[in-house]
């Protein structure tokens, strides 16, 4: 069973971190989704934040703003094995048949 106090607690508290930092971004306080994007200097960043109500989360996506081509997939998976592999926190999802990639971190916002 859903806890939506304890949810809109954990929505509340990203909002404030982001705010905190002065970031832009959107917010569906209906959904509790949080969408923003930001420049680094070497790749522009879209991250998206959602609160999973019924699985008490907090997922962090983020997509890379480039797929790897058809030709260099097999080399874009094992890049990908190889930097999941001493990641603490956080992994990343590829998708072979398109050559996406993904950043995703998952925490639960449960005491």
């Amino acid at each position: 069973m859903a806890d939506m106090q304890a949810a809109k607690r954990a929505y509340a508290t990203v909002i404030a971190m982001m705010d905190n930092d002065n970031l832009k971004y959107k917010r569906d306080d209906e959904n509790l989704r949080i969408e923003l994007g930001f420049n680094t200097d070497d790749l522009d960043v879209s991250m998206r934040f959602f609160v999973d109500t019924e699985r008490d989360l907090v997922r962090v996506l983020s997509f890379l703003p480039f797929k790897f081509p058809e030709d260099k997939r097999v080399e874009g998976a094992v890049a990908t094995c190889v930097a999941n592999h001493n990641m603490v926190n956080g992994s990343f999802d590829y998708d072979f048949s398109d050559g996406e990639l993904v950043f995703k971190c998952v925490d639960s916002y449960r005491g």
